[in-house]
């Protein structure tokens, strides 16, 4: 029982270095000196040894074993100076159909216009939302065609499908153009966002059956419509939006939101990642929105599998 804590200080090192090496794959190269770097700087102190392989052979997953000598020198009285503590994991990445879900309401240019539903200068002046696009190509350019598949739905008053869900993403993609095109003005429908995301996209014949759905939501403001564009109180919106995500999760769709800024319905937000077993990430500024994505696409890319 004397080394429990380095015991789980250990199972910590291993697993940070399996999630770390396996967003590297298939380059065994850098997945090995990615899972090396995690391993060192969580492991507990002691003599050390780290075994890597991949146990597939289209190299999809790490097997991470690592080893810790520990000594005790208070213990060496009663014999025992000595520990060797094992831990180990596997991690690989995972086949996922994303769908990105960008909020363009009319505030999404309010940082060049002070304005909050019409944007009356043609893009690029039309910030957060320039940023958001740059950020929201960034993400999608993260994963490799092999296990994932990308769309986008934009919304304000109503939603739209803008690209289902293909390989065709990254630089010169049909989804950078579709991102590139989206134009901010109206208001906000979160719901009728989920609502297309889930039934229209992540449903459709592009999608696969051993695939991981997934929506990421981002938001600058307070929901303020209902099912197909329909005036509502906030609260209604709100608990419209929660019903769609509701039915996402029964239907095994993972969702993950990002509140932009301060006027974002943060509790909201919340309720959604909650209910649909994601995770919340805030970006308060444009300016976090990269480091925001890359947070994201860290957790979707790969997982624990033993």
């Amino acid at each position: 029982g004397i080394h429990l804590e380095e015991k789980r200080q250990l199972q910590n090192a291993v697993d940070a270095a399996a999630h770390a090496g396996a967003q590297m794959l298939p380059d065994t190269g850098d997945a090995a000196t990615q899972a090396n770097t995690y391993f060192e700087a969580n492991r507990p102190d002691g003599s050390a040894a780290l075994a890597i392989s991949y146990p597939t052979p289209d190299r999809e997953q790490i097997e991470i074993v690592g080893t810790v000598q520990v000594n005790y020198t208070f213990f060496a009285l009663f014999g025992r100076d000595s520990a060797t503590i094992t831990a180990r994991a596997v991690a690989g990445a995972q086949s996922t159909d994303i769908v990105l879900a960008l909020d363009r309401s009319g505030s999404m240019c309010r940082d060049s216009h002070f304005l909050t539903s019409n944007c009356p200068a043609p893009p690029p002046d039309h910030e957060p939302m320039t940023s958001v696009k740059a950020a929201a190509n960034g993400f999608a350019d993260l994963f490799e065609p092999g296990y994932a598949r990308v769309g986008l739905v934009s919304f304000s008053s109503t939603s739209s499908i803008d690209q289902t869900a293909s390989t065709n993403f990254g630089s010169g993609s049909a989804l950078e153009s579709a991102v590139n095109n989206i134009y901010p003005g109206g208001s906000t429908n979160i719901g009728d966002a989920i609502d297309d995301a889930h039934y229209n996209v992540l449903n459709g014949s592009e999608t696969r059956a051993d695939a991981i759905k997934i929506v990421v939501l981002l938001s600058d403001g307070v929901p303020n419509r209902c099912a197909g564009g329909a005036s509502c109180s906030d609260a209604a919106a709100a608990n419209y939006a929660r019903a769609q995500a509701q039915e996402a999760a029964a239907d095994d769709v993972v969702i993950y939101t990002i509140g932009l800024g301060a006027n974002v319905d943060t509790a909201l937000m919340q309720d959604l990642a909650t209910i649909g077993n994601g995770v919340y990430v805030p970006s308060p500024t444009a300016a976090d929105l990269d480091s925001t994505f890359d947070t994201i696409a860290s957790l979707i890319k790969v997982r624990i599998l033993e």
